[in-house]
């Protein structure tokens, strides 16, 4: 490549973009439970009424997309 030229999205990564879709809602579910816990974006802490849980609601987000249950 030369020098000033612009670089390429490395294959690698142009495929995992291609087929990566952002999850959706993943702030609005329980991540222990799978309830629906619908909020306001100033609520900052997710508390499930169906099954107790309490946490951070990004803490709570995370776990739901890393479950899969945000699909």
């Amino acid at each position: 490549m030369s020098p000033g030229s612009r670089a390429s999205t490395p294959r690698c990564f142009s495929r995992l973009s291609e087929s990566w879709s952002y999850p959706r809602g993943t702030s609005q579910d329980c991540p222990d439970w799978g309830a629906a816990v619908k909020k306001d974006l100033s609520v900052r802490i997710s508390h499930c009424l169906a099954c107790g849980s309490i946490k951070p609601r990004d803490r709570a987000a995370a776990q739901v997309i890393f479950v899969g249950n945000g699909e």
